[in-house]
């Protein structure tokens, strides 16, 4: 049970997190990259789309999770700019807990959205 409301507040941690773009954002720099959870930010058009993405990683409890987090955000970037996108729109993000509560595996973490080109 302590497991499962871990991942709970993981998962909301990162929408909060993720939620903070709702602003009008100014234009977007050469080499910046865009994750929302929106499908389109405010003051932003999206010029293309390159389709659904999905990322996991694990996260042992007492571990750092923030570097992990961080890790993905940064293999994302890394993955998008390989085919073109400067954003990551439609992020979501969920925890699995592992199937036995006094497992040490740990959960996974499932970041999921859209690559796309943003104006």
């Amino acid at each position: 049970m302590k497991c499962v409301l871990r991942a709970a507040a993981i998962v909301s941690a990162i929408l909060v997190m993720a939620a903070c773009d709702r602003g009008i954002a100014p234009e977007m720099k050469p080499g910046e990259f865009l994750i929302t959870t929106l499908s389109a930010p405010p003051g932003r058009t999206v010029k293309k789309t390159f389709g659904f993405y999905c990322r996991w990683f694990s996260y042992v409890g007492g571990a750092d999770y923030g570097a992990a987090f961080t890790a993905a955000n940064v293999a994302l970037k890394t993955e998008g700019e390989k085919i073109g996108a400067n954003a990551f729109i439609n992020f979501s993000a969920a925890a699995v807990p592992p199937t036995d509560a006094k497992s040490t595996a740990g959960s996974v973490v499932m970041l999921c959205g859209d690559f796309a080109e943003m104006k």
